[in-house]
């Protein structure tokens, strides 16, 4: 008796051990496929952002969904400077109009303008402009990326957001190079200097050129900005992606028979800040420089 009991003990230990090898080697298989498939989807998400746009050159497409079909034409002269141009094909009921949104010239931020609105199930014409094709050096960059968002006009409700694309504007011309400025501040979230006093029918405005050095994006204020002594209310516009550089326009607001014809000495206070929520990133405290 005692011997069969024995054999049944030893034979229930058995399957009990051979069940335990089981399990334990179905986990090792789960766990190493689930590995694998990490690794797989991590190598694609790699990949993915490694992957270099693909260069479009007049008469390429910017843009084809379901909702418009953007072409890219080329360039032209106009009395603003160097324009580009863009069909427009609307396939939707609604009137739609078109942005260009984180603009970038070779690297460095930029703003651009695309002026073009299309009525329902028709075709239109636009044009971009774009600050720093003529004002800051660039005008020999050879190529724009951006990324087109439509939206309703009436609603300004956005409809669809294309991929980023990169144009080229002419394959011929030259690497861009910065342009021809003085150093006023420097840190480690911030390099700034001051490149020429622009002046028009419409006022005048100081151009700055802007190194963002963090990863945040990047709006600046100048505050206590005073010309030759006398106090002045600038509007500054122009932003900074992470990380990229790009020129900054102080408009000012004074009256013109204050305006000095010579501006010789400045003196202002930088405030840089997060443009999202608003968050002080530095402050230079009082500058003074001689133009």
């Amino acid at each position: 008796m005692r011997k069969y009991l024995c054999l049944g003990i030893l034979w229930s230990a058995v399957c009990l051990l051979s069940g335990c090898d089981i399990t334990t080697e179905n986990n090792f298989e789960e766990t190493t496929s689930s590995e694998v498939q990490t690794v797989e989807e991590t190598s694609e998400a790699t990949t993915e952002e490694a992957k270099e746009l693909e260069s479009i050159t007049s008469g390429g497409t910017v843009l084809d969904n379901e909702t418009a079909h953007i072409s890219y034409d080329g360039t032209e002269q106009s009395p603003f400077g160097e324009m580009l141009k863009f069909t427009v094909e609307n396939k939707t009921n609604r009137t739609i109009k078109v942005k260009a949104v984180n603009s970038e010239i070779d690297g460095y931020m930029c703003e651009a303008e695309l002026a073009v609105a299309v009525d329902a199930l028709s075709k239109g014409e636009g044009i971009m402009s774009v600050d720093g094709l003529s004002d800051i050096g660039l005008k020999e960059a050879p190529s724009i990326t951006f990324t087109p968002l439509i939206y309703d006009l009436s609603s300004a409700e956005d409809i669809s957001k294309g991929d980023p694309v990169k144009i080229i504007i002419d394959e011929k011309r030259g690497e861009p190079s910065e342009p021809k400025s003085k150093e006023i501040f420097s840190d480690s979230c911030i390099k700034l200097s001051y490149v020429k006093v622009k002046r028009s029918d419409y006022g005048t405005e100081l151009l700055f050129f802007a190194e963002n050095r963090t990863n945040e994006p990047m709006s600046v204020d100048f505050f206590n900005v005073k010309i030759n002594g006398e106090s002045v209310n600038p509007m500054v516009t122009g932003s900074l992606n992470p990380n990229t550089k790009g020129m900054l326009s102080m408009s000012l607001y004074m009256d013109m028979d204050k305006l000095p014809d010579v501006i010789t000495d400045m003196s202002l206070t930088v405030e840089a800040y997060n443009r999202d929520n608003y968050n002080v990133i530095t402050n230079s405290g009082e500058i003074k420089f001689t133009v």
